[in-house]
């Protein structure tokens, strides 16, 4: 499955952080497409996306990535959800299935996430 496979929606209301994110990811994964959104709600109502295996990041809170929906929605296409650490424990976010970044992060911090979520999609096609 190619790099371009992947589509990043970063949710982040601070637009330094997004637009650092968003290069970092482009870096790790050149062909990739990100979006980025200031808030849940948006990425929650986000139409399925078939040929893409999107990759959400957040730095909510489990509650909140809850509340908004995107658990669920992200649940049912199969997508990817990256939290941030900051609120809740990375013990709290690997127990909902979910994906750790640091924070701060690093471009390899990126890289990891993006070679994760290639070898997910990969092993789902094989499947």
């Amino acid at each position: 499955m190619p790099m371009s496979s992947l589509h990043f929606v970063i949710i982040e209301k601070d637009s330094f952080i997004a637009a650092d994110m968003a290069e970092g990811l482009r870096g790790a994964c050149p062909n990739c497409t990100v979006t980025n959104l200031t808030e849940m709600c948006d990425a929650a109502a986000l139409p399925p996306d078939p040929l893409h295996r999107r990759i959400f990041i957040t730095g909510e809170r489990i509650t909140a990535i809850d509340q908004s929906g995107l658990s669920g929605m992200a649940a049912a296409e199969g997508a990817e959800i990256v939290v941030r650490a900051g609120w809740d424990s990375d013990e709290a976010v690997r127990a909902r299935g979910f994906l750790t970044l640091a924070a701060p992060f690093t471009d390899a911090d990126l890289y990891d996430i993006a070679t994760r979520a290639l070898g997910q999609r990969q092993m789902m096609a094989g499947s």
